[in-house]
C-alpha cells in the first residue's frame, strides 16, 4: 500500500510518516503480546506493569527521534573536512597504535562499529586491550573497556605486560620484583597508566 502511494520524491515524507506508523503500530502489538505471555506465565501485576512501563518509554523514545536531512549535516561535513586539511594527517579517528590498521580505516571516528573477530584464543581481546591502551595512555582519550572474560587485575596484568615489554609471567608470579630493569619499566607504566 505504501509503496504503490510513493509515485514521485514529493511522496517522500507522506512514506517516510507511513513506514514509521506501520512500525509503531507493530511494536504495540509486540508490546500486547508479551503482556498476555507475562499473564499466562504467572508474573506478579507489579512486575507486569514494570515491563509495560519500561517498552512504551522506549517506544515514546523512539517517537520523538527524529531523522536528519542530508542537507543539515553539510556544516558539519565541511567543518570536518577543513580540520583535516589542517591538521594535515589523512587519519581522523581514533589511532589503534598498528599504523596499517590505522591507514585503512582512518581511525575509529565517532559512530563507527568495529567488529573484532576471530576464533577462540586468536588474540581478540588483547588486541582490543592494545587499542584501548593505545588510545588511553598514548592519545590521551578516555575509554572504557567492558569484559566478560577477564577481571580488572587480568587485564592490568596484561596491560603492564605488554606496554612495559616485559613478561607476563614475571609479572603474574611477583618474579618481576627480582629484575630491576623489568620492575623499573613496569613502575613507569603504572606511574603512566595512574597519570591518563
Amino acid at each position: 500500500e505504501c509503496y504503490n502511494a510513493m509515485h514521485s520524491t514529493k511522496n517522500t515524507m507522506l512514506y517516510a510518516a507511513n513506514v514509521k506508523e506501520a512500525f509503531t503500530k507493530k511494536k504495540i502489538r509486540e508490546i500486547g503480546f508479551a503482556i498476555e505471555d507475562d499473564l499466562n506465565c504467572g508474573k506478579g501485576s507489579v512486575e507486569i506493569l514494570d515491563s509495560i512501563n519500561r517498552s512504551l518509554v522506549n517506544l515514546e523514545d523512539f517517537e520523538e527521534k527524529k531523522g536528519t536531512l542530508l542537507s543539515e549535516y553539510i556544516p558539519e561535513f565541511v567543518r570536518d573536512l577543513e580540520e583535516a586539511a589542517e591538521n594535515g594527517t589523512e587519519i581522523r579517528g581514533l589511532t589503534t597504535g598498528w599504523p596499517d590498521l590505522d591507514d585503512s580505516m582512518k581511525g575509529a571516528n565517532s559512530g563507527d562499529l568495529i567488529i573484532i573477530a576471530g576464533r577462540p584464543s586468536m588474540g581478540k581481546s588483547i588486541a582490543l586491550e592494545n587499542a584501548l591502551s593505545h588510545a588511553a595512555l598514548t592519545e590521551k582519550r578516555p575509554v572504557i573497556n567492558f569484559s566478560l572474560e577477564m577481571s580488572v587485575s587480568e587485564m592490568m596484568n596484561r596491560i603492564v605486560a605488554n606496554r612495559g615489554d616485559v613478561n607476563l609471567s614475571d609479572v603474574k608470579s611477583g618474579r618481576i620484583a627480582h629484575d630491576d630493569l623489568a620492575f623499573a619499566s613496569m613502575t613507569n607504566v603504572v606511574q603512566h597508566i595512574k597519570e591518563s
